[in-house]
């Protein structure tokens, strides 16, 4: 805002008596200039200072202001730019603004929107295990191809946000109360499969900036009800092989506080990748009729 009002004050009339006398502003070197853009918002950059004059347009425009609010911004480091330097068809200013690699990726990780974006008619042996391209191709096809609208759900529950449930509330980073999924006595198991190019417009740098990928998830279990909590990350290349793989498993069992316990792991890619898959399963260890085993949320 003050950047705003100081452009408006520097180009009043009463300020500039003699047309034939620049302004202030304008005897500024593009150093200044790019001291002072900088800090700026990218959006303030694209739809104010570009438009200003064409002097400014080019100062903005130049690779080097865009690395430079990169390096300010930590979304590079110095080691990165060689990168850019050896593929001169990727543009730092795209990079900076159609990249999600500070985001959350999985959908619906509360069950806010039901069962939207997970599929849950999956075969747990061969999910758990995937080791070929052909087992890794049926899981994403069948993914791809699901219809969210006319999911049939038996394994699983989605508890709402303000339902004790037999554990302990949960909230996000935010202090707002969050929903759940809950399973049963059988195996409640579903899948989530995230496309990294439909994400990320230049996924296939993520090796060369040698970028971590964070996996965390909220489990819990009712104080009166043992347990079973199990979940399995994959990275997958483009040819669909396995480049890497977390597995977690965590038994509770019965009579505990029904605290919430966090599952997290990083990543660090090394070879390109293009899908993550993300699988999870739970169930309690008694027999009763209900909803009442591993509970889910804030993935």
């Amino acid at each position: 805002e003050w950047f705003f009002k100081t452009m408006a004050n520097l180009f009043k009339k009463d300020k500039i008596p003699d047309d034939s006398q620049p302004s202030p502003i304008e005897i500024l070197p593009n150093e200044v200039l790019e001291k002072i853009f900088i800090i700026l918002s990218g959006r303030e950059v694209c739809q104010v200072v570009t438009m200003i004059c064409k002097r400014w347009h080019a100062i903005v425009d130049a690779e080097n202001f865009w690395i430079e609010k990169c390096l300010r911004e930590k979304k590079l480091v110095k080691y990165n730019l060689r990168i850019f330097y050896e593929n001169p068809t990727i543009k730092v200013k795209h990079f900076y603004f159609f990249n999600k690699f500070e985001k959350n990726l999985l959908k619906n990780s509360c069950g806010k929107n039901q069962m939207n974006h997970w599929i849950t008619n999956v075969i747990m042996e061969k999910v758990e295990n995937l080791s070929n391209n052909k087992e890794v191709k049926k899981v994403i096809d069948a993914y791809f191809k699901r219809n969210d609208n006319s999911l049939n759900v038996n394994e699983w529950e989605i508890q709402k946000k303000d339902e004790e449930a037999g554990s302990k509330l949960i909230k996000n980073e935010k202090g707002k109360l969050l929903s759940k999924f809950a399973t049963t006595y059988y195996w409640g198991k579903k899948l989530q499969v995230i496309d990294l190019r439909e994400e990320c417009n230049y996924y296939k740098i993520l090796s060369m900036l040698k970028a971590k990928i964070k996996i965390s998830e909220n489990y819990s279990a009712r104080f009166d009800c043992g347990s079973v909590y199990k979940l399995i990350v994959y990275l997958i290349d483009d040819q669909l092989q396995v480049v890497d793989k977390f597995k977690y498993e965590d038994t509770m069992p019965q009579w505990t506080t029904g605290e919430w316990k966090s599952v997290q792991h990083t990543f660090s890619v090394k070879k390109p990748v293009r899908y993550i898959i993300l699988y999870h399963a739970g169930k309690y260890t008694q027999f009763w009729a209900g909803f009442y085993g591993s509970k889910i949320t804030n993935g």
